[in-house]
């Protein structure tokens, strides 16, 4: 797991780096570079020509020290300064001094206009942004946009240093932004990367070295990363007396005559990922598609709609059962709602919402609810209706927009975007990068809400934990139990995506739907498990 830093965060990291560890900024400067230079040497390629636009703060410094060790390896080395060299920081100041007092191998030039720019870069087949740094925020003025434009109408391997010029490093907005086809991340990641605009500009990224690990920090940052290696099986070590009732499962309330797919797909993602007894509630349709494709699934029927006459048959499969999983595919009629009025008030079970069943609490409506220890599954989109305000407002700053949300309900917020924001008001807040974009599509949210809701409930029908108990733990906060249940959420979540990128990556043949990841579970959880 590593840190996930705004640019303040990051300043501060650098502070303790110098001042209470001792370490010289143009170590970590000189170290800065020498990663960046040692990541554009392992990229594959002929040729060895490389462009790097330099500014005057210390993201250009870190350029000055890249062109210095690129040009030792071999390469063809081109930098373009913008500003005047007495404008520069210190640091900066120090490595230009050096790169120019060589006397072969890096050509430098001060920018002068962007024909000029256009071309020098022109002919290059690497591109390093190395403009701006975390220090930017707003909107890009000239000459800045205009240089960002050139550079990213290059047919270059566009590479940036810590972060693309023009994104907000802590929200990931922005207007004009360099569209790096790779990141090196110096000394720690930064929020920006993974939501919005970060997704689409960052490329992939790379963590650069620094000289000195973010763990030696005192201070904890509000986010975390949490990556592949951190994941563990999803599937519990069983005794071999197990039978299906204590494999556990989830109750599971999904689907309806408009929506019928979603109860096969919840009811199939929480067999395959290893539930023994789940137990599935749907309409006629969702029932009849369900058993089509699943003869062994166990379900109570209702008529069109999911509404107050099943609640009773609910109610008595919850007490031999601790998950409750509802929402995928239910529909929003009236008869619903009102179901899902009393669905919201119990206290005694672990609930988990997703899609429709978080309409109720929309625009505001969730302060009516006692939602602590809850597991809410909104996407960003169904998130700005949950808060009643316009998705581009909650997109300003969605970190701090969720942190907020759930320091406010005590809920386990799963906030679903091309990365996943997994966050509770103890302060364990982890985003989840493992995401493809071919799960873009209808019904990967639902077999995602199966697996987690499996993936709980085998927990929970261990002996030895009572689940009230565990709710108590978790309504307190108390950080252990809430580190553990997230961990797990964030497994599923992983274990899921990887079943997805086994799929592009392996059987490029296979079309990647919510059925075919979920069929694919079993070789994701072997290749966790590695076997």
């Amino acid at each position: 797991m590593k840190l996930v830093l705004t640019a303040a965060e990051a300043s501060e990291q650098d502070r303790v780096f110098i001042e209470d560890i001792g370490f010289d900024s143009r170590i970590l400067m000189e170290n800065a570079g020498r990663s960046v230079a040692q990541f554009i040497e392992s990229l594959e390629g002929e040729e060895k020509n490389v462009a790097i636009v330099c500014g005057k703060g210390n993201n250009g410094g870190d350029g000055f020290v890249t062109a210095r060790h690129l040009r030792d390896m071999g390469w063809n080395v081109t930098v373009i300064f913008i500003g005047e060299p007495e404008d520069f920081t210190e640091d900066s100041q120090y490595f230009f001094d050096i790169i120019s007092e060589l006397q072969d191998g890096i050509l430098i030039f001060q920018y002068l206009n962007i024909d000029q720019l256009t071309d020098i870069i022109s002919t290059q087949d690497v591109l390093v942004d190395a403009i701006l740094g975390t220090g930017s925020k707003g909107e890009l003025q000239q000459p800045y946009d205009e240089i960002i434009m050139a550079m990213n109408g290059t047919f270059a391997t566009r590479v940036a240093i810590d972060i693309p010029t023009g994104l907000n490093p802590d929200t990931g907005t922005g207007g004009i932004i360099f569209n790096a086809l790779y990141t090196v991340a110096l000394g720690s990641y930064k929020r920006g990367y993974y939501y919005g605009k970060g997704i689409d500009n960052r490329g992939l990224i790379e963590y650069g070295y620094i000289g000195a690990k973010n763990s030696t920090l005192e201070t904890e940052a509000g986010w975390k990363l949490y990556e592949l290696n951190d994941v563990s099986s999803i599937l519990l070590s069983r005794r071999r007396s197990v039978n299906k009732y204590t494999a556990g499962g989830p109750v599971m309330v999904a689907g309806s005559n408009r929506y019928p797919g979603s109860a096969a797909i919840v009811y199939q993602a929480a067999f395959t990922s290893g539930s023994g007894s789940p137990i599935l509630f749907t309409s006629e349709k969702g029932a009849a598609v369900t058993l089509n494709r699943i003869p062994e699934a166990v379900i109570h029927e209702f008529s069109v709609n999911f509404n107050s006459e099943i609640l009773k048959s609910l109610m008595d499969e919850l007490e031999k059962k601790d998950v409750l999983l509802i929402g995928p595919g239910l529909g929003r009629s009236p008869e619903t709602t009102i179901a899902l009025d009393k669905i919201l008030s119990i206290e005694n079970k672990m609930v988990i919402l997703d899609a429709d069943a978080l309409t109720p609490l929309y625009n505001g409506n969730y302060k009516k609810y006692n939602l602590n220890g809850k597991i809410l599954l909104p996407h960003t989109g169904e998130f700005a209706k949950l808060l009643g305000k316009p998705l581009e407002i909650i997109e300003k700053d969605i970190f701090q927009a969720a942190t907020d949300f759930a320091q406010e309900t005590g809920c386990i917020l799963v906030l679903k975007h091309a990365a996943i924001f997994v966050c509770h008001n103890s302060g364990i807040n982890y985003i989840l990068d493992s995401g493809h974009d071919c799960m873009a599509k209808f019904g990967t949210g639902d077999g995602l809400a199966g697996v987690i809701a499996s993936v709980l409930a085998q927990i929970l029908v261990l002996p030895q934990l009572e689940v009230e108990s565990i709710l108590d733990l978790l309504k307190e906060g108390h950080n252990p139990t809430v580190e553990f249940f997230i961990s797990r959420i964030c497994d599923a979540i992983h274990t899921y995506n990887i079943s997805a990128l086994i799929l592009v990556k392996e059987q490029t043949g296979l079309v990647v739907s919510a059925s075919t990841i979920i069929q694919n579970l079993p070789v994701a959880i072997k290749k966790i498990d590695g076997e």
